[in-house]
């Protein structure tokens, strides 16, 4: 399977060298870029290189620069053109050395910001407006991929470049929107990326996904006894591309996947541990398997358990699997979201933690008598403004209170916790970086959370009653930490948990 993966991304990067490599001798080249006058993302480049590391760069960029798109959904092509500007064509002592394409600075000496991997001194010259010698700190990357990452959640989080995220879908406005907001002193900056952009027909990175962007992998599955231990993963005979598990209060779980076929599975844990087979669930007015994109499922007190998905066609929808095993029909939740996340409140309601198209963190209650609150966003940490987030998860304790658990738009988790009345704390920044996160209650008031980290390793923690946590803990795998793409976790009502991943 990895070695399927290699051959993949070697060929997708021959696809964007064949592709550009003839245009490379068109650019027209100035003077080179050096580390001092790459100190900060505010400092104009002129690009120079030779047609050679021109075609080397773009056979490395554009992957990279499109798998960027698929996350952060900015334009392939700008990131790729500002790369190329910015590094002199991946020339720079900085790309060189620390694949730092982009010149970013340190936080501080031992500040690298949650995706660089530490930071390094040079020598360079400051102006503040004077200019002299100084000593800076800048970002050290495990890759290129990583370096436009932290390009942009700069571009995607900062209020200053937010002018420029509607013009995603126009690549030549969004540069000039970039460079407006103050990324670069250069009147003719925006111009200097657009020439690159057409020169090398970099539009057509804006159309491509990356290999596997949303890859599947082997579900895996354990249980974390009430004593702290573990049992070891083991596998559940199938691939998906998103997964989540509940547990009732009769020791059994229930689990929904989506498969590697984009079909929604379910398949029952019983409390002896044996499981039934997976079957998929029917959409929305057929007897056809539904399709979707992401799935999440809770157990109630009473015995039933509620599914909400994101459908292919982008769309929230919901659905409860009643005790006998009878299902009702999806009903849309009338959002469209990139992310959702679900839990059962002891009364037989429930609550919805939805990533919305316009990547706001919306929530929404669902009374027992079946009936809905309107989606209302929920504040960012210290402010009034609407969170924005990638992944979302939460959890519902029997007290009625509800905890919560995000990956922020800057990549970093944060936690806030409803009480029973409705009313919240702020979020909270749990120290970690993620890909995915998922929060789990207990019947002590006790909560877990997990992980899959920047570098796909799964963390777990505990939030005692009292509100402590403990340190961050990798889980074991089969012959290292494990690693994963997907999380999820819920809590047992008799002190265990059972943890889902979908493998790297």
């Amino acid at each position: 399977m990895r070695k399927h993966r290699i051959y993949q991304v070697v060929a997708y990067a021959a696809v964007f060298f064949t592709a550009l490599a003839p245009l490379a001798a068109t650019a027209a080249p100035d003077e080179s870029d050096s580390i001092n006058r790459s100190a900060e993302p505010g400092v104009v480049l002129e690009a120079k290189a030779s047609p050679a590391d021109q075609n080397a760069f773009l056979a490395a960029a554009g992957p990279a620069a499109v798998a960027v798109k698929d996350e952060f959904t900015i334009p392939a092509s700008v990131t790729a053109g500002q790369a190329a500007l910015e590094s002199n064509w991946g020339t720079s002592g900085l790309s060189k050395n620390d694949k730092n394409y982009f010149g970013f600075k340190c936080r501080s000496s031992g500040d690298p910001g949650p995706i660089a991997i530490g930071c390094r001194p040079y020598e360079t010259t400051e102006c503040d407006p004077n200019c002299h010698p100084a000593t800076a700190h800048f970002r050290v990357y495990r890759s290129m991929t990583d370096s436009l990452r932290d390009y942009a959640t700069l571009l995607t989080t900062a209020p200053r470049y937010a002018p420029a995220l509607p013009h995603r879908n126009n690549p030549d406005e969004f540069i000039r929107q970039v460079a407006a907001a103050g990324y670069a002193t250069d009147p003719n900056y925006a111009g200097k990326v657009i020439n690159i952009m057409r020169a090398h027909n970099l539009y057509q990175l804006d159309s491509m996904s990356a290999p596997d962007a949303d890859p599947s992998g082997a579900a895996l599955h354990e249980v974390r006894d009430d004593d702290g231990s573990w049992t070891g993963f083991a596998p559940l005979g199938a691939d998906a591309r998103d997964v989540s598990i509940a547990t009732l209060p009769d020791g059994s779980a229930q689990l929904v996947i989506i498969g590697a076929d984009d079909v929604v599975y379910h398949r029952a844990r019983h409390a002896d541990g044996s499981w039934t087979d997976f079957a998929p669930l029917n959409g929305v007015g057929t007897g056809a398997a539904a399709k979707g994109k992401k799935v999440s499922v809770a157990g109630s007190l009473n015995g039933t358990a509620q599914v909400v998905i994101i459908g292919w066609d982008n769309v929230a929808y919901h659905r409860v699997r009643d005790t006998d095993g009878g299902w009702t029909e999806f009903a849309s939740l009338g959002m469209n979201a990139k992310d959702v996340a679900v839990t059962v409140a002891p009364d037989g309601g429930g609550q919805v933690l939805a990533v919305g198209s316009d990547d706001i963190v919306y929530h929404r209650a669902r009374h027992a008598n079946g009936s809905w609150t309107d989606f209302a966003p929920l504040n960012g940490a210290g402010t009034g403004a609407a969170a924005k987030g990638k992944k979302v998860s939460i959890a519902a304790a029997l007290n009625g209170s509800a905890q919560v658990a995000i990956v922020g738009w800057d990549g970093n988790v944060y936690h806030r916790a409803r009480h029973a009345d409705g009313n919240w704390t702020e979020f909270a920044p749990l120290d970690a970086g993620a890909k995915d996160v998922a929060i789990a209650m207990l019947p002590d008031g006790s909560s877990q959370t997990l992980i899959a980290s920047p570098d796909d390793t799964v963390h777990h923690r505990v939030r005692h009653l009292n509100g402590s946590w403990t340190p961050w803990a990798p889980l074991a795998g089969f012959d290292a930490p494990a690693k994963a793409k997907k999380v999820s976790i819920a809590g047992g009502f008799d002190g265990s948990a059972q943890v889902v991943i979908i493998g790297v």
